[in-house]
This record gives structure tokens, sequence and C-alpha cells, in this order.
């Protein structure tokens, strides 16, 4: 069962007690995106390549922020971040809004407004 109740995103199942906390893992390199050189196909070129889901209006409200609000370059980290957020964020909306399976409603006690 605890196999199948993590967030294989930011968890880990430890099938034994952990003895230290060194790992093998090496950090990646963070590196800007030339947003101010190449526009938003920088953009669009690093969420092909991260993974990072950003939608049309995503890349022109990034675009429009990194090059014209704040004049600089974004990290590959930070676009990782800001993605992470609009993912949980577009999910709790869809919560907000969604209308719950009947089922749902003999489990949660709590409504939402």
């Amino acid at each position: 069962m605890r196999l199948q109740v993590h967030d294989r995103m930011t968890e880990q199942v430890y099938l034994e007690p952990l003895r230290s906390f060194t790992t093998s893992v090496t950090p990646g390199p963070v590196f800007t995106i030339p947003v101010l050189e190449k526009g938003r196909a920088a953009l669009e070129a690093i969420n092909e390549e991260l993974g990072l889901a950003f939608d049309e209006q995503d890349l022109a409200y990034y675009t429009r922020m990194f090059q014209d609000e704040m004049k600089r370059d974004p990290t590959n980290v930070e676009l990782f971040d800001i993605a992470q957020s609009n993912s949980e964020h577009r999910c709790a909306g869809l919560l907000l809004v969604a209308e719950p399976p009947p089922q749902i409603g003999q489990a949660v006690h709590v409504q939402l407004p």
C-alpha cells in the first residue's frame, strides 16, 4: 500500500531505514534561458525540453514578464518552479469549480465555498 500512496515527484519510498543522507545524485546545472535575445521561441524550446506544460497563455505572459517587465533572462530552475506552481494552482482551481461525483460527497464532510 505505501508504494501506491506517495508523490513520485517529491517523495521517495524507503524499503529500509536510512543510515545516511548521502546520495549519489548530482544536481543538474542552473542555466539561463535567452528570452531577452530570442523571445518566446526560447521559452517554447525549454518548455518542450523540460516538459513544463506551459500553454499559449503562459508562454505569452512569461515572455512579456521577463522581456518587458523584469528585463532579464529566467533560469531553468525558476521556470520549473513556475510550472510546478501553475500545475498546483490549476488543480486547486479545478477542485473548487468542478462538480464532485456523488460518492465524493459521502466521504468528504467539509464543503468548499
